[in-house]
């Protein structure tokens, strides 16, 4: 056993060996789910968190492996617990970097999808007087910081107004139509965050670098949802959460910078200027809560031993069977499935969207609310592989009371 191996297994302890070895010898799909589903604390509570598109939750072989780097990072001067686990970091963005097909010289650890946007559009500038390619589906932050971007470098926002359930027609037509030869940047979310729509991401990338332009993509909710290939994207910048599908702790997300866009964007202010042309130049941020970052690593197991694609396909039917069956009661309507894995919408005729979440809260049911410009107030579903269809069953129920 290797150094970095010994240290990492020290961490995880005998918990995380014991419920790997159980998932071994489970050969049914739904025993193999009831154990998922134990294995989340959550699933003892009376609560029905269908919010899971905000932040995921860990299970417990991730949390005990959190507490114990606590543990270890306040029973040694800190710096020197750091500096002990850093194989242990090298291997976290090895893995990562293998789940995206990238390179893991070209990741850095960051707090979460926002932060990462932050450092991309504080980091970049683009040409006075060019335009920046956005849109009415994008997340309300990324479009706060592409707006200050045009302001400081005196370009333009145009902000493309787009339905994704409108189709992939729709959407390569919108952003073929605004991408021009005087476009500097386009940014592309790769799942929408209201309708958890899957976008055609390196289509859109094609049309964007076919015009020279640099390419930002918003991956907020894809790694550890399904399988994508970040280099055959042909971004610039991707930018993603590990706390919402990767189950990784709550404030740890990530940035990849392609390697020949590294030197175009500064990193962190406290970095020093040799650093221009290495992602260390992202770590620059000071004393942090290091233990987060050493807890992805436990994640990472259990996707991995879960497996992504038999993860997606989890998602996707108790996603398709809330949204089936709450079609079929009046007063209903819920948005198509297509293109979609773990979010879906739906409104009531006879109840707005805040009212109908305050009384599903009341229920101890939660749920998010959601409003695109034009459209009506929505309610956003986002189970997660800790729910079962008994859980849904208990939310689908609870609307039929309500709208009767």
């Amino acid at each position: 056993m290797d150094r970095r191996s010994f240290i990492s297994q020290s961490i995880g302890g005998a918990i995380a060996a014991s419920f790997f070895n159980e998932l071994d010898f489970i050969s049914d799909e739904e025993r193999f789910w009831k154990k998922i589903k134990k294995s989340f604390p959550i699933s003892n509570s009376k609560i029905l968190n269908l919010n899971n598109g905000s932040a995921g939750l860990m299970p417990i072989v991730v949390q005990q492996y959190l507490i114990n780097a606590i543990k270890l990072m306040n029973r040694n001067p800190p710096y020197e617990q750091k500096r002990m686990w850093d194989d242990v970091l090298i291997e976290i963005k090895i893995r990562l970097a293998k789940l995206l097909s990238v390179d893991h010289s070209e990741l850095a650890i960051t707090r979460n999808t926002t932060e990462s946007l932050q450092l991309v559009l504080n980091g970049i500038n683009i040409e006075k007087n060019s335009e920046i390619v956005g849109a009415t589906s994008d997340y309300p932050y990324a479009v706060n910081g592409l707006q200050k971007l045009a302001n400081r470098c005196q370009a333009q926002f145009n902000e493309i107004e787009l339905t994704p359930n409108k189709g992939i027609n729709h959407i390569i037509d919108a952003y073929n139509q605004s991408i021009n030869a005087n476009t500097s940047l386009v940014f592309i979310t790769s799942i929408t965050h209201r309708e958890g729509y899957l976008m055609p991401v390196k289509k859109i990338a094609q049309i964007a670098k076919a015009h020279g332009a640099t390419v930002v993509v918003d991956a907020a909710h894809s790694i550890g949802l399904h399988q994508h290939n970040v280099k055959e994207w042909n971004c610039d910048y991707y930018c993603t959460s590990l706390h919402k599908w990767m189950s990784a702790p709550h404030g740890t997300g990530l940035i990849y910078v392609n390697k020949n866009s590294l030197v175009k964007i500064s990193g962190r202010s406290g970095a020093p200027l040799l650093k221009e042309d290495d992602m260390l130049k992202f770590d620059y941020s000071g004393t942090r809560p290091f233990y987060t970052e050493v807890g992805i690593l436990s994640a990472l197991d259990y996707l991995e031993k879960i497996g992504l694609e038999r993860k997606k396909e989890r998602l996707i039917s108790l996603n398709k069977y809330w949204s089936e069956s709450l079609n079929e009661i009046s007063g209903i309507n819920v948005e198509s499935m297509e293109n979609k894995i773990a979010i879906n919408t739906f409104r009531s005729t006879k109840m707005n969207a805040s009212k109908m979440a305050n009384e599903l809260n009341k229920k101890n049911i939660h749920v998010k609310t959601v409003k695109a410009i034009g459209r009506p107030g929505e309610i956003r579903i986002s189970p997660n592989i800790y729910h079962d269809f008994n859980d849904m069953d208990r939310f689908i129920n609870t609307v039929k009371k309500l709208v009767k």
